[in-house]
């Protein structure tokens, strides 16, 4: 679903919840804030937080939905330990002058995956 067509789909419905609460906006002026010039002037606002230094860059893991392709808060996140087995399985490659290994982890389930791009020449 298309971030156009879950507003189509959903943004009617918050906004009826909105007013059915009594929230009183001038509701000429609702953007959705996913269009593209609101996306602009966020990053705009981005750039110029990062520049004063007021906000920061890091590497960290993020929360990624698959299926509405975006990050998820980690209070959006349910955190559930399972047992799973991991495989370990190690790839020898040559390049011109020696023969590199590359040795990784990865479920069970992602092992069919990991063959075909490790098979590609790309």
């Amino acid at each position: 679903m298309s971030r156009v067509d879950w507003k189509e789909k959903s943004g009617g419905a918050i906004i009826h919840q909105l007013k059915r609460l009594g929230a009183s906006a001038d509701w000429s002026r609702e953007r959705f804030t996913m269009d593209d010039r609101s996306n602009e002037n966020v990053r705009q606002c981005f750039v110029k937080l990062y520049k004063d230094g007021l906000i920061y860059k890091d590497k960290r893991l993020v929360n990624w939905d698959v299926k509405y392709q975006t990050a998820i808060s980690d209070v959006e996140v349910i955190q559930k330990e399972i047992k799973i087995q991991i495989l370990l399985y190690c790839l020898s490659t040559c390049f011109g002058r020696g023969t590199y290994h590359h040795c990784h982890n990865t479920p069970r389930n992602f092992v069919w995956g990991c063959g075909g791009c490790c098979a590609s020449r790309r």
